[in-house]
């Protein structure tokens, strides 16, 4: 199969001094240098040209391609460095390419120089002639194949002698030029991609490419592995038994024609590691786990939890209450954004939680008897009080004295058991003693002794809380007050009351809390 052809690559039948042949062009040579002169067109030469040997005229047989072929001349600097050259097209990327020609060293004394001629295709060489010294008639076949890059390029020829600048040049003569597409072996390989067992696999550190198959392998060849979707020997995998995570390529190879199918892709993609914490479990109240899987690329999208109790969760860190004390065995299951999994378990011991509680006496101490018995009444565990004023202790039973001040104080007892606890709380209130005196007689006769009947509050109440009430023997209310600094003066509508018997009533309530109190006596008037 021939590619598109140079145009008169054969210049049999062209003829005429100083003319390009059709579709070429003039340019200077590569070698020695671009620097070299240049000169308007090259010579089309044909039979009637003589040669030299020498010094002496040989006359030209024709190439083995015909009669006519192209001189170019290669002479000292500021003279001539001829080369042309021409586009080229219809290649195919990729393919291998055969470049033939004739060359030929014509020249004569005193152009007797030898020297090469060479081809470019976009200005990298591609073939070269043997060197040529200066031989009369004789005619070398050169050979060479080229993959060319780009579907069409500059294809140039070029003479040139080994002796420039100092040199007297030469002349070289080409033709017969063809560029045919080499004909490979047929490829066993083929041209259908390996149909594999897997596209995808998840793993935890290395894996075997060998334990996938390929379903559609032809004969004559082997499934070999490639870190690149082009397969070639310089990304071929050295090791396809112990490869890490990514993605890897498998092509049919074809050891005998070095070939390889096209390529079809497995990508490995990493399992998480599941794992997780929790506190110590506790009878009735919720415990709380704490996922700390971890992955080495991608997320983690699911969890799954069972907590052994037929419970269950999706929750990334769930909490549970379990309602018996047992020994359960908790799985998570977590799964990455790319559906790989692992699974992690793990034994959660659910202990009963300890029930707190407590008594004191007395009920109401007071600034007198600030000091306080406290009894533990729970169920087993660690203890902890806190009495409310700062003071702590870890007694079974303490007895605690608080300041000789009134006040309300919130007693605190913590029970423990591991990490399962539970507390209880009461109100201590140490009260004000409640101290009062009164009188079961006065004399309000006009002296200066005993002249009011007014009952006596030192402590324990509220002084805008009270009121007194006197009574007569028939019941009648004849005097009242609402201030505990102003008592009766035995008087009843600004007359001194008969001499006799009262009864008196008091109201008051406590200083502390909200208790009322109302006490009764009976007061005896003399004048």
């Amino acid at each position: 199969m021939l590619a598109q052809n140079p145009t008169n690559g054969s210049f049999t039948n062209v003829t005429g001094n100083s003319v390009t042949p059709a579709s070429w062009t003039n340019c200077l040579g590569y070698d020695p240098s671009t620097s070299f002169g240049g000169w308007p067109s090259v010579d089309v030469l044909d039979i009637g040209f003589s040669s030299y040997s020498g010094t002496s005229t040989v006359p030209c047989i024709p190439s083995p391609d015909g009669g006519s072929w192209v001189g170019l001349s290669d002479l000292p600097m500021y003279s001539e460095n001829e080369a042309i050259q021409q586009t080229v097209s219809g290649f195919v990327v990729g393919q291998t390419y055969t470049i033939s020609y004739y060359a030929a060293n014509f020249g004569g004394a005193p152009f007797d120089d030898e020297g090469y001629v060479r081809m470019y295709f976009n200005g990298v060489q591609i073939a070269s002639s043997p060197l040529l010294p200066l031989l009369a008639n004789t005619w070398v076949p050169v050979s060479a194949t080229f993959v060319p890059s780009t579907t069409s390029g500059v294809l140039q020829i070029d003479a040139s002698t080994t002796s420039l600048p100092s040199g007297n040049g030469s002349y070289f003569s080409v033709d017969g030029l063809t560029i045919t597409l080499s004909t490979p072996a047929p490829c066993n390989a083929g041209n259908t991609a390996p149909t594999l067992s897997q596209a995808t696999a998840c793993i935890s550190g290395t894996f075997n490419l060998t334990t996938i198959n390929a379903s559609n392998t032809p004969a004559g060849t082997v499934l070999a592995w490639f870190s690149g979707n082009t397969p070639s020997a310089a990304n071929v995998i050295a090791s396809p038994t112990n490869v890490s995570v990514g993605t890897y390529y498998a092509a049919f190879y074809d050891a005998v024609n070095n070939c390889y199918s096209p390529t079809s892709s497995v990508t490995l993609n990493p399992n998480p590691n599941a794992s997780f914490s929790s506190v110590e479990a506790c009878l009735g109240l919720p415990t709380q786990f704490n996922e700390n899987s971890n992955i080495s690329s991608g997320s983690i999208a699911q969890w799954t939890w069972d907590f052994g109790d037929q419970g269950s969760s999706n929750q990334q860190n769930p909490s549970h209450t379990y309602a018996s004390q047992n020994t359960y065995n908790v799985t998570l299951t977590v799964v990455s954004n790319l559906g790989c999994s692992d699974v992690f378990t793990a034994t959660s011991s659910v202990i009963a939680s300890p029930t707190a509680s407590f008594l004191y006496s007395p009920s109401e101490p007071s600034i007198f008897n600030p000091t306080v018995n406290f009894y533990n009444t729970s169920s087993a565990g660690n203890i902890s009080w806190n009495f409310g004023d700062g003071q702590t202790s870890s007694e079974e039973n303490p007895i605690h004295t608080y300041s000789s001040s009134q006040g309300s104080y919130t007693v605190t007892l913590t029970i423990g058991s591991g990490t399962c606890t539970d507390t209880a709380s009461a109100t201590v209130v140490v009260q004000d003693n409640l101290i009062y005196y009164v009188p079961n007689t006065f004399t309000p006769d006009g002296d200066i002794f005993n002249q009011t009947f007014k009952p006596v509050f030192t402590s324990g109440y509220d002084p805008y809380e009270y009121s007194l009430m006197i009574f007569d023997r028939w019941g009648e209310l004849i005097f009242e007050s609402r201030n505990s600094q102003v008592g009766w003066d035995g008087t009843y509508n600004n007359q001194i009351a008969q001499e006799g018997v009262y009864t008196w009533r008091i109201q008051f309530k406590l200083l502390e809390g909200d208790d009322r109190r109302e006490i009764f006596g009976k007061v005896l008037s003399i004048r």
